[in-house]
Order: C-alpha cells, then structure tokens, then sequence
C-alpha cells in the first residue's frame, strides 16, 4: 500500500515540474488485480488442488475421530483398572487429534499463502512484460485509484494473456 502511494506521489510531482510534451507521452492504465486472480485460469487450479488437500486431511482427522469413538465404547464394557488405562489412553489420541489440527491447520495456510504468492508474482510478470512491450510508463492497480477512466483499463487483456499462457 505505502509502495502505491509512493507510486501516485512521484507521479503526481514528476507531472507537477513536466511540461505539457512529457504528459504527451506519458502512457498509463489500471488493471483490477483481484479480478485478474479470480478469474485466472492457474487460480483456479491452485485452488482445487488445494481443496483435494483438505479433503484428504479432513478423512484422516475422521479417522482419528472414529477411532476415538471406538475406544469409547470399548472403555464402556471393561473392568474399573481396564476402563482407567483406555481413558488415558483416549485422553492421549484427543490430544494427538487436537495437535494434528492445529498442524494441518497451519500447514494449509502455509500452502495457501505460498501457492497465492506465486500466482501474485505470475500476474505481476505479465503485467510489467505488457509494460515493456506496449510502452506504458505507469500501470496502477485500481483499488489505489480515486478516479478511473475505463478506456485506461486493462484488466481483460492481462486476463487473456495470462490465461493463453497457462494454456
């Protein structure tokens, strides 16, 4: 956010000083970075694959949970001395199910900041390789913008190359 705003100062005083022939060539757009993530091909793979990996987690936490229920009802038919050690022994796998959840838990959002942060970057490549071949001397990221022209959007094209490129 501080780096957008950098951006929209600097601009702001490099038009301030510049004449009119350098506001001529000056060559500008916005593109919608959360459209362009939602609607990118690759976004939506990640996201599956994602998705599987819970589910898989989630079989093995259910696993951990009838097994729990089963020692339960075991626990229920055995002698006092018997009972004792299985209800230690289910206080035991709680706290191993407890554990396993916290870790599972961290560990998706680690693959999911990981996998977003490397599709963050992709989109970025394409915008700043649009950038260099079309000549544009600023692209900003629309949220940042107060006022916007939609003749300087480009967040459909982006969207195309990007997903021509997954493709």
């Amino acid at each position: 956010m501080i780096r957008i705003i950098s951006s929209i100062i600097v601009f702001a005083i490099a038009c301030s000083f510049a004449g009119s022939t350098f506001a001529e060539e000056l060559k500008i757009a916005y593109v919608d970075i959360e459209k362009v993530f939602t609607e990118y091909h690759g976004t939506k793979i990640a996201q599956g694959n994602l998705e599987e990996e819970e589910k898989k987690r989630e079989v093995e936490f259910r696993a951990t949970t009838e097994e729990i229920r089963n020692l339960q009802k075991e626990a229920e038919l055995l002698k006092e001395t018997e009972k004792q050690e299985k209800e230690r022994l289910i206080l035991q796998k709680i706290s191993e199910q407890r554990n396993f959840r916290v870790k599972v838990e961290q560990e998706l959002i680690g693959m999911k900041n990981k996998v977003y942060t490397e599709i963050m970057q992709e989109i970025e490549a394409v915008v700043k390789e649009k950038a260099e071949k079309e000549g544009y001397s600023l692209i900003f990221q629309d949220r940042a913008l107060i006022f916007k022209k939609p003749e300087y959007n480009i967040t459909d094209e982006i969207i195309k190359i990007i997903n021509e490129k997954k493709d």
